[in-house]
Parts: structure tokens; sequence; C-alpha cells
């Protein structure tokens, strides 16, 4: 709250998420997004480290949810999303504590 995060923050932390999950949800590397990645750790500032918690708390007062369930969008490839795929708590703390290092 003291130190607000701007909207494109948001969203290009969010990207570098999705994608990260999209590789452990399928237990593959996705071609192609090794490029989006460099380019938004380059463009960006780091995501802050803050309590996972926090992270759950977003994501769950995201407004694409229903019913208790983390929704997402998941990436077999470039031009293969998935919508609506429930995330599984385990595999988000995992992909957060991944992309959380430097």
């Amino acid at each position: 709250e003291n130190n607000p995060i701007s909207h494109g923050c948001a969203i290009a932390w969010g990207i570098q998420l999705e994608l990260a999950y999209s590789s452990l949800h399928f237990n593959q590397s996705i071609e192609g997004t090794e490029y989006a990645m460099d380019f938004l750790r380059s463009a960006f500032p780091p995501i802050p480290h803050f309590a996972f918690e926090e992270l759950m708390h977003h994501m769950r007062d995201d407004k694409k949810n229903r019913a208790q369930k983390i929704l997402g969008v998941v990436l077999r490839g470039i031009a293969d999303p998935h919508f609506d795929i429930e995330y599984e708590v385990g595999q988000i703390k995992k992909t957060w504590e991944n992309v959380q290092r430097p």
C-alpha cells in the first residue's frame, strides 16, 4: 500500500509468472518464450520479494476467478493458449519461488 505498483509492471510480472507456470504445468519448456522472458526481465524492474501469502491474496481477488478457484491461462505453445485452467497452490508456490531467484 505504501509502495504502489504501476499497472505496466504488474502486467509484465504477471506474464512472467504465467509463462513460468505454463512450463511447470506442461512439464516442458515452452518454445519461443525465452525471448519474451528475457525482454520482460530487461525492460521492467525485478519482481519484488514479498510473502507468498500476499501473492495468493491478490490472485484470489482477481476478477476472473470463480467459486474460490484461482483460474489462469497456460500456454502449451506461443499460439496455443488454454483458458480458465485451475491453478494448484503448490505449483503457484513453486513458480513464485523460481521466479524470485536472482
